[in-house]
């Protein structure tokens, strides 16, 4: 795996936990969304855990995901 595959895949994963805390607060919904399974997330989250506050303070700078009120609410239920 290259350089650049290993970053997609890290900001992906980092896309999904956010997404869990920030825009719906629950991690079943998220994970159906992105078509994960709980079990999955909690590893991420884990591995994630021990670096979480630079790799958050980086996929902040790179974060693109919904920006007004509506689209989060949209997600929220499902209505992606």
């Amino acid at each position: 795996m290259t350089e650049r595959e290993q970053h997609r895949k890290i900001r992906h994963r980092l896309a999904v936990i956010r997404h869990a805390q920030e825009v719906t607060g629950n991690v079943a919904k998220p994970c159906r969304y992105y078509g994960i399974s709980r079990t999955a997330y909690y590893k991420w989250l884990a591995t994630m855990r021990p670096r979480a506050r630079q790799a958050c303070a980086i996929a902040a700078l790179q974060w693109s995901g919904p920006s007004d009120e509506a689209s989060k609410r949209r997600i929220r239920r499902g209505r992606g």
